[in-house]
């Protein structure tokens, strides 16, 4: 498969994202099951009989809007690997459809490999251990930071022994719990299909509740259809070039994926896998260049204006733990011209009346900071170019002050 190894995908909802390559490589720090800033799933491998499912022996590759497939051509088997992550629940699912490609009835053994690493985003090595219950088709791993679950449609049997193990993912020493592996057994008939569903659950254990989650597979596929559907219904955009169009499509998507859960607020985050935080600029400047999902503005508006300095500043980012970083000199110019972005697209006057201290705050910043020519100074490191030491008096920041005091 030409070029597979070097791209790979995202599978995001709104309660977690999924990163992997291609070609079902799990190869860099930043791969696995995330929930927003904490990892959950360092990688998880597939072996059909004495075959893994692997680099060498995937045939096809098959993105659609709401899943994805890796396709394997194995010595006795066509295996159709299908992940999907729902709209609405901290899980990732996988969907094993395996066909016999023999002429004769064949023994099957599927066996996982599963690693946890529950960890923060600004972590590689830590001391923490790790806690296991199994039983007959499901186990739950924990630490001090969260849970991983695990579920299977099938009953099986889990083997051998878990351990602690290293590893180098682009250089950065990880560690992960290696669990028990899982084993199904059976018997497939020659050109016959058989389904296996599997699940992981971020910080979620009710395994009956997990269970009814497999079983309703299509719903939650039909649901997150259904909901990319309408939205692309409701921001259309046609013109005569097929190109724009398409890139008009998966554009608003993208905006819509970049809409999560943060702590029961519908919000906005910057983007995946790195900045999976609520960035002022970002998220400001999204709503001020196209106000889309009234909800997730509102309560972006809301939560960055709870967090306000003292002095008036809009935070740089916020994180899921509370923690705040105000080293942005454009996010506190920006607020003003999103929400009137947000006024015109949604005329929730109410907000703006409920965000007026939060304006006075930010225009009273403005007076005790700007010079005898009206400038306001960016420290280093505070504009868009945030990796560069720039600082001083930054003309995009002026020009965003300019448009707030209009």
């Amino acid at each position: 498969m030409n070029n597979v190894a070097e791209k790979s995908y995202f599978l995001i909802g709104k309660k977690c994202f999924f990163h992997r390559y291609c070609d079902s490589g799990f190869r860099t720090k930043w791969t696995g099951l995330w929930r927003l800033t904490r990892k959950y799933l360092e990688y998880y491998a597939i072996k059909i009989n004495e075959e893994w499912l692997s680099p060498k022996n995937i045939q096809t590759f098959v993105e659609e809007k709401e899943t994805v497939k890796h396709i394997y051509l194995l010595k006795d088997f066509v295996v159709e690997e299908e992940v999907f992550v729902p709209e609405n629940e901290p899980i990732l699912i996988i969907v094993l459809n395996v066909k016999n490609n023999s002429n004769e009835a064949k023994y099957l053994k599927i066996e996982f490999e599963i690693a946890a690493n529950i960890r923060d985003w600004n972590e590689d090595w830590y001391e923490r251990d790790y806690e296991i219950t199994y039983r007959k088709n499901h186990f739950v791993v924990k630490s001090e930071k969260g849970k991983l679950a695990f579920v299977s449609s099938t009953n099986g049997n889990f083997i051998g022994y878990h351990f602690y193990k290293t590893h180098y993912p682009e250089g950065k020493l990880q560690k992960c719990f290696v669990t028990k592996n899982f084993l199904i057994e059976d018997r497939v008939n020659s050109n016959e299909e058989k389904k296996f569903s599997f699940l992981f659950a971020c910080d979620k254990d009710e395994i009956f509740e997990l269970e009814a989650l497999l079983k309703n597979y299509d719903y939650l596929v039909g649901e997150k259809r259904n909901i990319y559907k309408k939205i692309l219904e409701e921001n259309n955009f046609v013109s005569s070039i097929d190109f724009l169009n398409d890139l008009f499509k998966i554009a608003i998507l993208n905006l819509k994926k970049s809409i999560v859960d943060f702590d029961n607020q519908k919000v906005f985050v910057a983007g995946y896998p790195w900045f999976t935080q609520v960035w002022g600029r970002d998220s400001l400047l999204s709503i001020a260049l196209n106000p889309f999902d009234e909800e997730a503005c509102r309560s972006t508006f809301k939560l960055l204006a709870n967090h306000q300095s003292e002095d008036g500043k809009i935070p740089n980012f916020i994180l899921l733990d509370g923690s705040v970083d105000y080293n942005s000199s454009d996010a506190t110019p920006l607020f003003p011209i999103a929400l009137y972005s947000y006024l015109k697209r949604f005329g929730n006057v109410s907000l703006v009346l409920d965000l007026k201290d939060t304006l006075y705050k930010i225009f009273e910043f403005y007076k005790k900071n700007k010079n005898e020519d009206g400038f306001v100074y960016s420290p280093k490191n505070s504009t868009w170019m945030d990796s560069l030491e720039r600082e001083g008096y930054c003309i995009e920041v002026q020009v965003f002050w300019q448009k707030a005091l209009e």
